[in-house]
């Protein structure tokens, strides 16, 4: 593994502490900053820690992530998903700095139709088009890193799930341990990441000095019923999933019909190595097998 001096933000989330982790056993030079411990907001402090660390490559975990919260506060999510990336951008542009920076696939709206126009998924070239306030501030984001000229990798995500943090397949487990019965959404179609092979992935195109936009996620086409449902086959429990519409399941922010990420284009690159999603999830299980006792 090259060797890079990285300063990570965000560094107590699912995402963040899977970085850490990784480069503390590659035995990387890194600076990382939890939200307790650098208020990625305060554009001066994080200046001071950037002159102080000299990073070479900033790692942008830091994000407004409830997406239904967001609808009751958007200053906020559009602080954290759109200004703060855009300040940090434009520190790297200055001072030469590489960053990373994730997004989302609900920077896209799709319907019914794009599943079966875009079989597929969306490319990174596709319009966005987001349907809630969490998805259009991480697309305005994304668009003051373009802004920026900064050298950076944009790499989006979904249904984003780690032995670290709280995500879906946690949730699931946990609430086969309370419920005989779990409704879970069946009309939603996309495909998880998964935090380790996102960051594996990610150092691979830092490594092979790639610049621009990148989806990352498990191959596959999948709803979050069928997700739910391989979750608790794999864990061994018989909790019946109850498959529901979305009009079923209200929520304060609207969700994207279809949000699949097509990856054809990371696949292509020297060292990213994209496998299937149930693999991903056989892998995660493996690694966090405390993760039906712990929750």
């Amino acid at each position: 593994m090259i060797q890079h001096r990285y300063l990570i933000t965000g560094a107590g989330g699912q995402l963040g502490r899977e970085w850490v982790n990784r480069l503390t056993m590659a035995d990387q030079d890194v600076y990382a900053y939890a939200y307790e411990d650098l208020d990625v907001t305060d554009i001066e402090a994080v200046s001071r820690i950037v002159s102080h660390v000299q990073p070479s490559v900033i790692i942008n975990c830091a994000a407004y992530t409830a997406v239904d919260k967001a609808e009751s506060e958007p200053d906020q999510a559009r602080l954290l998903n759109a200004i703060v990336p855009g300040r940090l951008a434009s520190l790297c542009a200055r001072k030469s700095i590489k960053l990373v920076h994730y997004s989302t696939d609900y920077i896209f709206g799709g319907t019914k139709r794009d599943a079966d126009l875009y079989p597929n998924g969306f490319a990174e070239e596709h319009a966005a088009n987001p349907q809630n306030v969490y998805g259009q501030t991480k697309w305005d984001g994304e668009r003051a890193i373009f802004a920026s000229g900064c050298e950076h990798l944009t790499i989006r995500v979904s249904w984003l799930c780690g032995r670290f943090g709280h995500n879906f397949v946690k949730t699931m487990l946990r609430l086969s341990k309370e419920r005989d019965v779990i409704r879970v959404v069946d009309d939603q179609i996309g495909c998880p990441s998964f935090a380790d092979s996102v960051v594996e992935n990610s150092i691979a195109l830092i490594e092979n000095g790639h610049n621009g936009v990148y989806h990352l996620a498990s191959k596959g086409r999948v709803s979050w019923a069928d997700f739910a449902q391989e979750v608790l086959l794999q864990a061994g429990v018989n909790t019946k999933i109850d498959r529901i519409s979305t009009e079923d399941y209200p929520t304060a922010a609207k969700r994207p019909y279809y949000s699949l990420l097509n990856t054809d284009k990371a696949a292509n690159e020297k060292g990213v190595v994209l496998e299937d999603w149930k693999s991903d999830l056989a892998k995660l299980m493996r690694v966090s097998i405390g993760l039906l006792t712990s929750i």
